[in-house]
């Protein structure tokens, strides 16, 4: 049997560290209200699935599960002022990507 020898994983780069602390850190920041809200209400609050996707294509995912709702799309870490239950927020990378999970907001 040969033992095959793997190479280290490299290091994240300094870029995708941050920007992955930062999602966790905002993600943190969310109030538990969304959560209320979908449980109370039976509808879709957020969208897991499109972290990642381009911008348009994760608006059309939202808007395919919630037509009843306005995509606003920001970039990070811009707050909004009240809570909307038909408005999803989704925060955006410099290259037109979903960054974190797009909630009701």
């Amino acid at each position: 049997m040969q033992h095959h020898r793997h190479a280290p994983a490299a290091p994240p780069s300094a870029a995708s560290s941050f920007a992955a602390d930062l999602a966790e850190f905002l993600a943190a920041l969310r109030p538990p209200r969304v959560c209320i809200f979908q449980k109370m209400s039976g509808l879709k609050s957020s969208w897991p699935e499109v972290v990642g996707l381009p911008i348009d294509d994760a608006r059309q995912k939202i808007l395919n599960d919630r037509p009843d709702v306005q995509v606003v799309v920001v970039p990070p870490a811009a707050p909004t002022k009240e809570f909307n239950n038909k408005r999803v927020i989704v925060f955006v990378n410099s290259a037109g990507n979903v960054m974190m999970i797009p909630v009701t907001a």
